[in-house]
């Protein structure tokens, strides 16, 4: 079946500015395949398209903002600070495109994500829809953004305050920094996804918790001949203990899952941050300005800081898998009726004031990335 389009937006529409020209920067989001009775679904209910359609469109009203931002500040930097010469008119160029096309990547994804989410919550709701899996695509047409000319004449005998004291030039140092401001923007988005799934652990072990102190107090009680058959000892709790052990299975199966992942987004947030170290560890190497010296100083001492973060949320993670095979030792002994007494299990560490901490030290990150961009005249 022919695909459906959720959304096309170009981020360039509406956009003023004076010295460079911003050709159409389009983003699109489709549906790729529709299944036929999918497609009956949605000749019944239109609104399963419209809530996937509200959700493109929210995040990318957003990303347009975003991007239509960082080229008005591009392009008051260029109006301050004019290209001196051909030379440093391409690398201007070239250096803004490859922004354009990174960010105007890094939001499609987050348009697709969004819609994609949006797919999961209703079709969860709606048993005629779980079977459905779908698959969304993004695309995007980029043109190429070209500097005025009467700019650059302009700029010929005026040049460029430069974040240099000899050695790597300012389209170096932008290139630098836009590499580590799109990796810390990466890494942001990552940071709320474990957010998020810390968020739902924490929650889910309280609900495992309130279980588990249930099923040991009748576990517990003594009246208990273990002895006995499964059977008869399931007589004598009676069928809500019984249902309360399948619950307490289902809800220890989906925490399981939900560390896991949130284990595997903390590896890949360290793999981020490491890359940024990388990035950096280039600029410290640079004869820089004193200001941009002091910046990137900052930035080691933040990166090195969300490296820190990281190994002690994964450490936080471990306190989490250490829970669920102590209480999926306390399960076994419910869905078997026999084995010893229970021991009181322990608490596990948080772990959302840790990566509430490691967000807000990326978004620092890169902040400061960008001002280093704006002391290079970028």
């Amino acid at each position: 079946m022919a695909g459906i389009q959720i959304a096309e937006m170009d981020f360039s529409a509406g956009l003023k500015t004076k010295h460079m020209k911003v050709p159409a920067m389009v983003a699109k989001v489709d549906l790729k395949e529709v299944p036929k009775d999918l497609q009956k679904a949605i000749d019944k209910d239109k609104i399963i398209v419209q809530k996937l359609i509200e959700a493109a469109y929210e995040q990318l009203n957003k990303s347009k903002k975003d991007i239509q931002g960082a080229l008005q500040d591009f392009d008051a930097n260029l109006g301050k600070k004019p290209p001196v010469s051909e030379k440093e008119l391409a690398e201007r160029e070239k250096t803004i495109n490859v922004m354009c096309k990174q960010f105007t990547e890094a939001q499609s994804g987050l348009a697709l994500k969004a819609v994609e989410k949006a797919w999961d919550a209703y079709a969860s709701k709606k048993s005629d829809l779980k079977s459905f899996k779908l698959k969304f695509a993004k695309s995007m047409v980029l043109g190429s953004i070209s500097i005025l000319a009467s700019t650059v004449s302009a700029g010929v005998s005026v040049g460029v305050a430069a974040v240099t004291a000899g050695g790597a030039t300012p389209m170096a140092i932008i290139g630098i920094c836009t590499t580590v401001a799109s990796i810390g923007k990466t890494a942001v988005t990552m940071a709320l996804a474990i957010h998020n799934f810390a968020r739902d652990i924490e929650k889910a072990e309280t609900d495992i918790r309130k279980t588990d102190d249930t099923l040991a107090s009748a576990y517990s009680s003594g009246d208990l001949n273990f002895k006995a058959g499964a059977r008869e000892v399931a007589a004598i709790l009676g069928v809500p203990f019984v249902k309360s052990v399948g619950g307490m299975e289902k809800l220890l199966l989906e925490y399981h899952a939900k560390t896991g992942k949130m284990e595997e987004q903390s590896d890949k947030l360290y793999d981020q941050a490491k890359k940024m170290m990388t990035q950096i560890e280039k600029l410290e190497k640079e004869k820089l300005s004193k200001q941009a010296d002091a910046l990137v100083k900052i930035l080691g001492e933040k990166v090195t800081f969300t490296l820190d973060k990281i190994h002690e949320l994964q450490a936080r993670i471990k306190t989490k898998d250490v829970f669920y095979d102590q209480m999926t030792g306390h399960l076994v002994c419910y869905k078997d009726l026999r084995g010893k007494p229970l021991e009181k299990i322990g608490v596990t560490k948080e772990t959302l004031e840790t990566i509430v901490t490691i967000g807000s030290t990326l978004k620092t990150i890169v902040s400061t990335t960008l001002q280093i961009v704006k002391l290079a005249g970028g």
